[in-house]
């Protein structure tokens, strides 16, 4: 967990800088070509570099799964994301949420059902895991939501460039990347 957090983390630090130079130079759009350009490329790193593997107990794909988890998580965040436009009454946002709920509810279930699953809700039982999925949840969605504050204030309040703006929140962010509680060491 310590590597995928460093890596995520890593991540983070580096998009600040790279988005914030392409929307300097190059219009909003460019970062969706990036992605498209990093996807590519990383798919074909791991086509080159790591080894196929024979697995005798071949797990099989879990559809069903993925679709209530994308659908669950999908209709949570957008309900929370257009919750402040449309006012958290509002039909799309309460039905985005009830739906949301709906299928996190039906994830749960069919994953406690499935001889293989994708996520075993049952590990939520343990309790180091459960405490540390959780301290992980709280302290990235904190970071990453001061982060998103902050950019925008740097750039809409302070008129602050892209690029400057994530500059100026670089030293916060490896303050963040370097903690041990961020990496859980």
């Amino acid at each position: 967990m310590g590597v995928w957090a460093g890596v995520a983390e890593a991540g983070a630090f580096a998009s600040l800088l790279v988005s914030g130079a392409l929307l300097e130079f190059f219009p909003w759009p460019s970062i969706f070509a990036l992605s498209v350009i990093l996807a590519v490329l990383a798919l074909a790193g791991t086509a080159a570099v790591v080894p196929t593997s024979k697995d005798a107990d071949h797990a099989t794909l879990d559809p069903a799964g993925a679709v209530l988890a994308v659908a669950g998580i999908s209709g949570v965040v957008f309900a929370i994301i257009e919750g402040p436009a449309l006012g958290w009454g509002a039909l799309p946002v309460m039905a985005a949420f009830a739906v949301g709920a709906l299928a996190l509810v039906g994830f749960v279930l069919w994953e406690l059902r499935s001889e293989r699953p994708m996520l075993d809700p049952r590990l939520f039982l343990v309790g180091p895991f459960s405490a540390g999925a959780l301290s992980m949840t709280m302290s990235h969605a904190a970071v990453f939501g001061l982060f998103f504050v902050a950019l925008q204030y740097l750039q809409q309040i302070m008129g602050y460039s892209p690029l400057v703006s994530g500059l100026v929140v670089l030293p916060m962010v490896a303050a963040f990347v370097l903690s041990p509680a961020s990496n859980h060491l």
